[in-house]
């Protein structure tokens, strides 16, 4: 859909006059351009973009403080427990004020909240209309794309709590609703005129609610934070207003927070609000916007926050998507989704995308909630550090998420042939103690291993052995079985012909399993004159 306005619009700046004063007066272009420049930076600056008789302010005191308000400053309201306030003046009476912020020493900062804007290239279908359901362009086949169902092992986001900062959540929806977060009674708040309201988070824009649905479409199971930082169906916000829902969603403990919203860099404060959130162990997702300035727009480009690109149905990025700076790629053109009043979208940008990976992140969480912002950023790029964007796979998530065995053949070959071989070990990330659960089955008898190497039948041991892990916050690969190991080789020549299967899997210490079970088997057969042979399932 991008492409076909974009090349629609190109032609009719083809066709018109005033691509031919662009072309052949230059003089003409440069008076255009500089109007233009000189509409734009004298456009009153609205204070968190909606009243341009007054301005808002984020200022920040120190503890302790003895500032006094003058009483030109219409409202002002609490943002944290930092000494953070969102104030708003009168615009005539800004520069007296900014004077007083400059000479108090108990004004640590100050600034003007700016615009951040929702970005998104939607259509909107009718219920029931026959293009709701379509099985051809504009289905949901992202979810396909993306491997959701290979998420299933880890989980389904129960438990975890997605705070979305955008504009709001459609109440008429009644599958949105039934992800709703219980605790929404009490913490709705109209950010942008400072008044308490805790039932205005009516989406009348539906960028907030086609978010929420693609979350919930990854993780079925999460609780949903909406958190209105528009006014009504505005496609802007101030930076005033996403700090503000920063803190909010901590102190809600969402353990998301999905930024889909982008502007340019320069707030201080939203800045700090993003640090607070992440060393609290709140996972920060973020939009890379819908304009291709050559980086992630503002939050995503901030280092706490994981920066999410668009790609195609093949794969491929999207013309709208940030080419530099981007960790994440994920489906994000033509995705249908429900939206307002019931209804359908057909949307394009990176905010469905950066919803994808949020509902990715939630059913991490769900599956070990031990897990830290950087490991889950990890564990999305399947495992893989550096730089460069990584293409969102079901697979490579859950791949890297589980405890494998890996079985090697002299010289590191895949086939086992001859005599002796090794099992490697790949355990996750935890972030916490463990349990590492091995267990090993032939023609029916289960062993357990334990610390020592010891194998336990368990027809006669009542007692589960595990082997003690320490606290890993870094993927391991450890030699189990082999040359070098704690543990004896194996020759698969002292092996009785058979089926042979290990069954891996680690326990916190609530004895809660953190990651899905592994099985695999071996296979050894036996030809004629003593010749065996060998294969894997996994």
């Amino acid at each position: 859909m991008d492409r076909l306005v974009c090349l629609c619009l190109q032609e009719i700046w083809k066709m018109s006059s005033i691509h031919a004063l662009f072309t052949y007066r230059p003089a003409i272009r440069l008076l255009i351009i500089f109007i233009f420049v000189l509409c734009v930076f004298s456009f009153p600056d609205p204070v968190h973009g909606y009243d341009r008789e007054q301005k808002e302010l984020l200022i920040e005191l120190c503890d302790g403080h003895h500032f006094t308000w003058p009483e030109y400053v219409r409202v002002k309201r609490s943002v944290s427990n930092f000494g953070l306030y969102r104030v708003w003046i009168s615009r005539r009476s800004f520069f007296e004020f900014v004077q007083l912020l400059k000479n108090d020493p108990d004004v640590l900062s100050w600034e003007v909240s700016r615009k951040l804007w929702i970005n998104r290239s939607a259509g909107a279908c009718k219920p029931l209309d026959p293009c709701s359901y379509s099985d051809e362009a504009g289905d949901y086949s992202w979810l396909k794309q993306a491997g959701v169902d290979s998420l299933q092992p880890l989980g389904t986001g129960s438990g975890i709590l997605v705070a979305v900062a955008d504009t709001g959540l459609d109440l008429t929806n009644q599958a949105l609703l039934q992800n709703l977060w219980p605790g929404m009674e009490s913490s709705g708040l109209d950010f942008n005129t400072g008044d308490q309201d805790s039932q205005n988070v009516q989406d009348l824009n539906g960028h907030g609610s086609m978010v929420s649905k693609v979350i919930i479409e990854v993780a079925r199971d999460a609780y949903i934070l909406p958190i209105k930082i528009n006014q009504g169906s505005q496609n802007f916000f101030s930076t005033g207003a996403a700090v503000e829902a920063f803190y909010l969603a901590v102190e809600a403990g969402a353990d998301v927070i999905n930024l889909s919203f982008a502007g340019p860099p320069g707030s201080e404060a939203l800045a700090r609000a993003a640090k607070h959130a992440y060393e609290s162990g709140t996972v920060l997702v973020g939009a890379a916007g819908n304009i291709d300035f050559g980086e992630p727009g503002f939050p995503a480009a901030l280092s706490q926050v994981i920066s999410v690109g668009s790609v195609d149905q093949t794969g491929h990025p999207s013309v709208f998507s940030p080419e530099h700076g981007v960790e994440i790629l994920a489906p994000g053109e033509n995705i249908l989704l429900s939206g307002e009043q019931n209804g359908h979208h057909l949307s394009s940008g990176t905010s469905i995308s950066a919803a994808i990976v949020s509902g990715f992140a939630s059913v991490l969480l769900s599956r070990n909630t031990h897990l830290q912002p950087d490991n889950v950023r990890l564990l999305l790029r399947g495992g893989r550090s550096g730089q460069g964007p990584h293409i969102l796979d079901g697979s490579e998530v859950l791949a890297a998420a589980t405890p494998r065995l890996h079985f090697e053949g002299p010289g590191g070959r895949q086939l086992i042939s001859k005599r002796d071989f090794q099992i490697l070990l790949y355990l996750p990330p935890l972030d916490t103690h463990g349990k590492l659960y091995i267990a090993a089955e032939y023609n029916g008898y289960m062993w357990l291993l334990d610390n020592h190497g010891v194998w336990h039948d368990t027809q006669i041991s009542q007692n589960p052995a595990y082997i003690e892990l320490p606290f890993i916050s870094l993927p391991m690969l450890l030699n189990l079985f082999g040359t070098d190991s704690a543990f004896e080789n194996f020759s698969v020549y002292d092996l009785a012909p058979g089926k042979y299967c290990w069954t891996t899997g680690i326990e916190d210490d609530e004895k809660r399993f953190i990651t899905p079970l592994d099985k695999v088997c071996l296979t050894i057969g036996e030809l004629a004159m003593g010749i065996r042979f060998f294969s894997l399932d996994r």
